[in-house]
């Protein structure tokens, strides 16, 4: 009896110990991933999954435990990229002593992505039909051919009669369907177009594809440097550091960046900034990036910039700063700080001058000027980190949305909310409305006022909004109707911007627009069409020859219907007469 209850206290005990093991790697297997940061931008990657090793895999090739006793490969499918390759004895290499080859067997059929690491991607058996490449998929740069010509080998190891090679090449310069390259010695050689290359190889029996394989080789213009600063054409860089020539005294410098390629907004990851050799790293922004430069010693700094687009295109910019250094304290200068609420229809409701000191964030200098304006900033978290404002209390005046305004508003269907009370308040008039700042006016900064330091001569402009954005030349925050008001409420007053009409509607006398940014409508009156001075060109249609007796005519008609007579008199009639009576004169005069 002791003896059975032993068992199944032993037995009840390694249950539960099975179950917690389960339970502990269930919920190791089920940790979030860490939320993406607002504003990074997402990087595009190719339709492969990417294996530990960092080799490229497509899904039907992830192997699964058990997978080869269990379930092995199906037939028409590519088998799995084993973890490492075994060392290939001297003696059996490829006579182009090439040792990053991939393997591709007839049995494998299908279709897939090459390995790109120089996998084998089915390493097959003895006398099995075999195609052996060095290809992988990698970028290649214009400094590493001559004239963009590439070559690789590729060749069927243990062909017979009935088995060949086809390999597919397509580019941007190719037709859709690409072109077939050829060989004589089973080295193949194509140029390179910059962007992707594709080549795809079959193994075919008797005509028909028993399998295939696709490499994807990236080729891209070598980049623009100290020595070549443009490279192509269309890419455009703009900094706060273009025409700057004064020395600097903020240490903790935010320099911006906006790359442009023909007018496309090229993005942090197609841009590096240096600082004196090193790479500054966590740009801030969307469209225009932040990069915080952390000057040094008293001394003169190198700073650079190179952008670049996937078609080959770069531009490299450098500029030399001067840096008088100072400790965190010192007075570095002067900014403006400008609290703007036009959209309420208060116009500016204060100004002010204040000296900055070195290490002070904006947050403490907005704090600062508005005590010496009389009024009062209401935030959460502190001027050092998290800095928030919520509202801005003790002006004069009552808040009311201009009407043009309050109609881009309706047209957005934001969420409306009520009127303020003792103050601007984020959520007043809209649940979308709240306070923003700018520096010098145009430029909205990714990052909180908190980390932002200002430097000498700057204006911060702090605005409230009524629709996150839209109505003081912000970007918005992607809710609404509209991509935006095509005009800024700010500084007292109303810009327009343009407007990009399109014809939604039109009659026999008018033509409806709509505006494709805002949806503000106007109406084109069409006028009847006055009828253009029209010279007559006559032709004869009608003619009727005279007689001795009798006139003739001629009728002229114009292609407009217009018409009109020509009168031809008689001949003969009178002229004869004439002549009888003379003639008797003769005969009576001789």
């Amino acid at each position: 009896m002791l003896k059975k209850n032993l068992v199944k206290i032993l037995s009840t005990a390694i249950i539960f110990a099975v179950l917690i093991g389960i339970v502990i790697t269930i919920s190791g297997a089920a940790k979030a991933a860490p939320e993406k940061e607002f504003g990074e931008t997402e990087k595009l990657l190719p339709d492969v999954i990417f294996g530990s090793k960092g080799e490229n895999i497509l899904p039907n090739q992830i192997e699964t435990e058990g997978e080869n006793e269990e379930n092995p490969p199906k037939e028409n499918q590519i088998t799995e990229i084993p973890e490492s390759i075994p060392e290939t004895p001297k003696e059996e290499q490829s006579e182009n002593n090439q040792p990053n080859i991939d393997k591709v067997t007839e049995e494998s059929g299908g279709n897939s992505a090459g390995s790109g690491e120089g996998d084998v991607s089915g390493e097959g058996t003895p006398g099995e039909v075999t195609v052996v490449t060095d290809l992988e998929n990698k970028i290649v740069t214009s400094a590493e051919l001559s004239g963009d010509m590439f070559g690789f080998f590729a060749y069927i190891e243990n062909k017979s009669e009935k088995h060949s090679l086809t390999i597919n090449f397509k580019s941007s310069v190719t037709s859709f369907s690409g072109e077939n390259l050829v060989t004589s010695d089973d080295y193949y050689e194509t140029k390179l177009a910059l962007g992707a290359n594709y080549f795809t190889i079959y193994l075919e029996e008797d005509g028909k594809t028993v399998s295939s394989v696709q490499y994807i080789i990236t080729y891209q213009a070598a980049k623009a440097d100290s020595s070549n600063p443009d490279v192509g054409e269309g890419v455009s860089i703009v900094t706060n550091l273009d025409g700057y020539d004064e020395v600097m005294t903020n240490r903790y410098f935010t320099f911006t960046v906006s790359a442009r390629s023909s007018g496309k907004v090229i993005y942090s990851d197609h841009i590096e900034v240096t600082l004196d050799g090193v790479v500054v790293d966590s740009p801030t922004g969307s469209s225009t990036f932040e990069y915080v430069l952390n000057f040094g010693p008293e001394d003169t700094h190198l700073v650079t910039v190179l952008a670049w687009d996937d078609e080959g295109n770069s531009a490299y910019r450098e500029y030399e700063v001067k840096f008088k250094g100072s400790s965190d304290g010192d007075s570095i200068g002067v900014a403006y700080v400008v609290i703007d609420a036009t959209t309420a229809g208060l116009g500016i409701i204060g100004e002010y001058e204040i000296e900055i000191l070195q290490g002070d964030t904006a947050a403490k200098s907005l704090v600062s000027a508005a005590d010496f304006m009389g009024l009062s900033i209401h935030y959460d978290g502190s001027t050092e980190s998290g800095f928030y404002v919520r509202g801005v209390s003790g002006f004069g005046g009552v808040p009311e949305v201009p009407p043009e305004l309050w109609e881009c508003v309706l047209r957005d269907g934001l969420s409306l909310t009520g009127a303020p009370s003792g103050g601007l308040f984020a959520g007043d008039f809209t649940a979308n409305s709240g306070w923003m700042y700018s520096i010098n006016g145009t430029l909205y900064p990714g990052k909180g006022l908190s980390a932002y330091n200002l430097s000498d001569g700057d204006t911060l402009y702090l605005r409230y909004t009524v629709a996150e954005g839209k109505d003081i030349g912000g970007s918005g925050g992607g809710n609404g109707n509209l991509a935006g008001y095509c005009g800024i409420w700010s500084d007292g007053g109303y810009y327009e911007l343009e407007h990009e009409y399109v014809e939604i509607d039109r009659g026999t006398d008018y033509i409806e627009y709509e505006c494709a940014i805002c949806e503000k409508h106007y109406t084109e009156e069409i006028l009847p069409e006055e009828p253009e001075e029209h010279e007559h060109e006559y032709y004869e249609v009608e003619r009727v020859e005279p007689t001795e007796t009798e006139d003739g005519y001629v009728i002229y008609e114009c292609e407009c219907g217009d018409w009109y007579e020509e009168i031809l008199p008689a001949t003969g009639t009178g002229d004869e007469e004439d002549f009888e009576e003379g003639s008797e004169e003769d005969e009576e005069n001789p």
